[in-house]
């Protein structure tokens, strides 16, 4: 196993942090990184893929797991790469590999992060329920299922469906009095109660900077690969006061917006 520790993804010169111990944010309020013994990975083989079953965790080496964990799996599925020979030669790109998704089921990708994340909360001991919704009808079972179940709060993966679904998912969370973290601040302004992710305004800025230096003359495989670096924590006292919560000062200090 190749996975060492977690770093913050701002680089603010914190320490890095043993992932054996339990984490949130890093003391800058940056979200953590996972991070791996590359060099040790340099001499992984392939051969050690022959006898796994098709799903992510035949890369487990590359995974954040720990020697001596068990990983849990969801069904999430195997994603061939497939390799774009002409897409590639077009954007000048040798190894190009598109990702073959049409194998899984819908929405299947979801089951990829649960996976890890209760993969590590097990090693952590610390206890989450998975609810699943594939479409909007089965929005109302998920939370009826969740509140027979004894949920304290709710942290909501965002996909397509439930962006689009987002006020009535809101609307769900107050009614059972359910606290409720989102990925975007979309959730929020919608009335949700709180929000930490990516700001996505700034993603479109970057993603704009790109077009920019294509069209100018770059070529695509010269650009290096970003990973969002403005993140926001977006808080609704309104909502927080319908559900009976009060945010701690600390925590409202530290928000980029308070609605």
């Amino acid at each position: 196993m190749f996975f060492t520790h977690l770093e913050c993804s701002r680089h603010c010169g914190a320490p890095v942090l043993d992932p054996r111990q339990r984490h949130h944010l890093c003391r800058c309020g940056a979200p953590l990184l996972a991070r791996y013994d590359l060099d040790a990975a340099r001499g992984w083989s392939r051969d050690s893929l022959k006898d796994r079953a098709p799903d992510m965790w035949r890369y487990r080496e590359l995974m954040p797991l720990l020697r001596g964990e068990d990983p849990v799996s969801l069904g999430e599925g195997f994603t061939p790469l497939i390799h774009a020979t002409r897409l590639g030669a077009k954007l000048g790109l040798d190894r190009l590999y598109v990702k073959d998704e049409s194998l899984n089921p819908t929405n299947s990708f979801k089951a990829r992060g649960q996976a890890a994340a209760i993969t590590r909360a097990r090693a952590l001991g610390v206890q989450l329920q998975l609810v699943e919704a594939r479409g909007p009808a089965e929005i109302d079972r998920a939370f009826s299922e969740m509140i027979k179940a004894g949920a304290g709060a709710l942290a909501v993966l965002s996909t397509p469906m439930f962006s689009s679904e987002r006020r009535r998912l809101v609307d769900l969370a107050t009614k059972h009095r359910l606290p409720t973290v989102f990925s975007f601040r979309a959730y929020v302004d919608a009335g949700g109660l709180m929000s930490y992710g990516p700001n996505v305004a700034d993603l479109f800025r970057r993603a704009a900077t790109y077009v920019d230096k294509i069209l100018k003359g770059a070529k695509p495989g010269d650009l290096p690969v970003e990973q969002p670096t403005k993140f926001e924590l977006v808080i609704h006292l309104k909502t927080a006061k319908a559900l009976g919560l009060t945010i701690p000062p600390p925590l409202l200090a530290r928000a980029d917006q308070v609605i």
